[in-house]
């Protein structure tokens, strides 16, 4: 009995590749800290505003003066890819967007690149318009507001025709987003750029007026759902970055003072 036991551990312990015990120990630690914000903390948790929702309001009262539409960019993540935490958060974007323009009588263009996301704009958009109480004006225009735009072509074709005022870009983008700022800058559009994805970011930064910036993505799109795991995750990560940069400190202190102190606080994290 202890014979097979002891075989079982040893299977266990030869399961995990040397230095990857800490590793599986921080994601698990992870996993509780946020499953403790999302379940079990009372107290609410306080996310800043950003500038870029009151800028956002006054896209919205820019393209009302201008008469020309508000055209918004959930680029091309899917809900069931590695990029589906940006698409949802930019879906909530989207959902205050939808707001803005049913007050002020905007019109909204909203282009869909990935098929499987056009039902969740659609209730999106149509969820913010009855809040509004513009329900009617959604159901006539609706066909004019969700665009299937799969190529890259497709967009930027629509762009030109339209010439929004206003183009708000905010999700996974990949090569595309240099054009689709470029083509709405030349055509006057105040834009707002912003997408997880970090090496797109300084073709945002060069053409947009206001930009999101990696992770802005999410905590704006939790902002405004006020969504539980969203909000809980985006705790949870702020506490361990906050503890990556006390080891950070630790470490370069104990680098400058050598490597006798180093290779003890080394060892203390390879198991």
């Amino acid at each position: 009995m202890n014979l097979a036991i002891g075989e079982q551990l040893l299977q266990v312990q030869q399961a995990f590749a040397k230095g990857k015990a800490f590793d599986l120990i921080i994601l698990v630690a992870v996993w509780l800290l946020a499953l403790y914000f999302m379940r079990f903390r009372k107290r609410e948790i306080w996310i800043r505003r950003l500038p870029a929702l009151d800028f956002i309001e006054e896209c919205a009262g820019r393209a009302a003066e201008m008469a020309r539409p508000l055209m918004y960019n959930i680029g091309g993540g899917g809900p069931e890819d590695v990029n589906a935490p940006a698409t949802v958060a930019s879906l909530s974007v989207l959902g205050y967007v939808a707001r803005l323009t049913a007050r002020h009588g905007v019109e909204l263009i909203a282009p869909m690149r990935v098929q499987a996301s056009i039902p969740m704009a659609q209730e999106v958009i149509r969820t913010a318009y009855a809040m509004e109480g513009k329900s009617d004006v959604y159901e006539t225009k609706m066909e004019e507001m969700l665009i299937w735009a799969p190529q890259q072509s497709n967009q930027v074709a629509l762009i030109q025709r339209t010439k929004p005022a206003v183009s708000i870009m905010i999700g996974p983008f990949w090569h595309e987003s240099v054009q689709l700022a470029e083509i709405s800058q030349r055509l006057g559009a105040v834009q707002i750029g912003g997408t997880n994805r970090l090496v797109q970011i300084p073709f945002f930064a060069a053409v947009c007026d206001m930009c999101l910036i990696g992770e802005e993505v999410f905590v704006v799109g939790a902002y405004l759902s006020r969504s539980t795991p969203m909000l809980g995750s985006l705790a949870a990560e702020d506490w361990f970055k906050v503890m990556a940069m006390f080891f950070g400190i630790l470490g370069t202190a104990l680098a400058t003072m050598g490597p006798v102190f180093v290779k003890p606080f080394m060892d203390l994290f390879v198991w």
